[in-house]
C-alpha cells in the first residue's frame, strides 16, 4: 500500500504519463482490441506486455472452429497454454491412442532385439481377424512397428503376456506422469469401459510418447514390409494416420477407434519452421480426421509466435 501510494504521488506530481510508466511494470493481461484496433491490417492481435508469457498471441478475428467430438483439446507445445478446450476433463475411452503408453512400457521394460512368439491367445483378440500366424516367430522392433504403424492389437497383446504385470507397469507410470483421470485395462485400448483417459491427460502421454525417439519415428511411417524371424511371413503394413499424407509437420501421432470410444486421435505437429508446436487431442469423434486437420489448421492461422 505504501509503494503504491507513492507510486500516485509521483504519478500526481509528473503527471498522467509518468505514471503510466510508473504502473506498467506490473503485468497486465491483454484483451482483444476493438473493431478499427488492429495490429496490423486485418489483424487484431493482442500485445502481450511479456511476450515468453504470453505467446503465442491469438487472432480474435479468426473464429473458434466448431468441433463435434465429445472432447477435444490443443495446446502449444513450449508453453503448455491452452488454445482450445471442450470437456478436456471428462474420462472418455481413447481406444488406441492407448499403444503410446503401451510402446513405452515394451521400450522400458522388454528387449526388442528377442524373437517373440504369437500364441491362440494372442490372435484375433479384436475380432476383425488375426495379424499373425499362431506360432510365428517375430523380432521384438518389427512386432513394435506393426502394433504402432498398423495398430495392431494383436502385437500389443504379445508383448503384454510377455512381461508379467504389464497392465501393473503402465498404469504405475500413468500416475507418474500425473495423468490422474487415466486407467489402462488392456494393452490395446479395446475395453471401452475400464480403459480410459481424458484429453488432459493424453496431451501428457503425447509430451512423454515423443521423447522415445523410436516411436515417433515409427509412427511417421506411412507404411513399411516387416517378415517374421524365419522370414517365411511378410506383413505389408499401412498407417492409420490418414494425415500424414495432408498435413505437413507431423511429429508424432496416434490414432484410434472403437465402437465405444468412436474415432479418436493425438497429434503433436510443428506450428512454424521454429520449434513451436501444437499438441492436439480429439476424443469421441465420427469424423476425426477432418476434426483434426480443422483444430491444428485454425491453431496455426489464429496464433502467431512472434510479435
Amino acid at each position: 500500500m505504501i509503494n503504491f501510494g507513492i507510486t500516485v504521488l509521483l504519478g500526481i506530481a509528473l503527471g498522467v504519463g509518468a505514471f503510466s510508466a510508473l504502473s506498467s511494470s506490473t503485468p497486465s493481461v491483454g484483451f482483444p482490441l476493438s473493431i478499427g484496433e488492429t495490429a496490423g491490417e486485418g489483424e487484431a492481435y493482442i500485445a502481450p506486455i511479456s511476450p515468453p508469457d504470453y505467446l503465442p498471441i491469438r487472432n480474435f478475428d479468426v473464429t473458434e472452429p466448431v468441433i463435434v467430438a465429445r472432447a477435444a483439446l490443443l495446446v502449444d507445445g513450449k508453453s503448455g497454454r491452452v488454445l482450445f478446450s471442450k470437456n478436456t476433463d471428462q474420462r472418455l475411452p481413447i481406444a488406441s491412442i492407448t499403444k503410446l503408453m503401451t510402446a513405452m512400457i515394451v521400450i522400458d521394460h522388454l528387449d526388442l532385439s528377442a524373437i517373440y512368439t504369437a500364441t491362440a491367445e494372442d490372435m484375433n483378440v479384436d475380432g476383425n481377424g488375426a495379424d499373425f500366424h499362431v506360432g510365428e516367430k517375430i523380432l521384438g522392433k518389427d512386432l513394435l512397428k506393426i502394433m504402432l504403424v498398423q495398430s495392431s492389437n494383436d502385437a500389443a497383446m504379445i508383448f503384454a503376456h510377455a512381461r508379467p504385470g504389464f497392465l501393473d507397469l503402465m498404469n504405475s507410470r500413468a500416475q507418474n506422469l500425473n495423468m490422474e483421470n487415466t486407467h489402462f485395462n488392456d494393452p490395446a485400448g479395446l475395453d471401452d469401459h475400464a480403459t480410459y483417459s481424458t484429453a488432459s491427460d493424453v496431451v501428457k502421454l503425447v509430451s512423454a510418447a515423443n521423447k522415445y525417439p523410436l516411436i515417433a519415428d515409427t509412427l511417421r511411417l506411412a507404411r513399411a514390409d516387416v517378415r517374421s524371424a524365419d522370414g517365411m511371413q511378410l506383413h505389408h503394413v499401412i498407417s492409420t494416420n490418414k494425415l500424414l499424407s495432408s498435413l505437413a509437420g507431423i511429429i508424432i501421432g496416434k490414432t484410434g477407434n472403437t465402437d465405444g470410444a468412436r474415432g479418436t486421435m493425438a497429434l503433436e505437429v510443428k506450428a512454424n519452421e521454429k520449434n513451436d508446436t501444437l499438441i492436439a487431442v480429439i476424443l469421441g469423434s465420427e469424423d476425426r480426421f477432418a476434426e483434426m486437420k480443422k483444430l491444428i489448421d485454425w491453431g496455426i492461422y489464429a496464433h502467431k509466435w512472434s510479435e
